[in-house]
């Protein structure tokens, strides 16, 4: 992988996490009843499994007020 693909990479992370961070306690539940796929953008690997690892470890970090 070159530096450029990591970096390209480690954004489409920030993406995921980012977007989950935008969402509130209520949504990120709804979210979790209909599975975030439905939010990610991306259609190809290895974005996708990235985004998704973005967006569900900032969910797992985030309260559920």
């Amino acid at each position: 992988m070159t530096s450029l693909s990591a970096y390209r990479l480690s954004r489409v992370y920030a993406e995921g996490w980012n977007k989950a961070r935008d969402l509130s306690a209520n949504e990120r539940a709804q979210v979790d009843l209909s599975g975030p796929d439905t939010l990610n953008p991306y259609a190809v690997e290895p974005q996708r499994a990235r985004w998704m690892e973005g967006f569900t470890k900032a969910c797992s970090s985030l309260p559920n007020l």
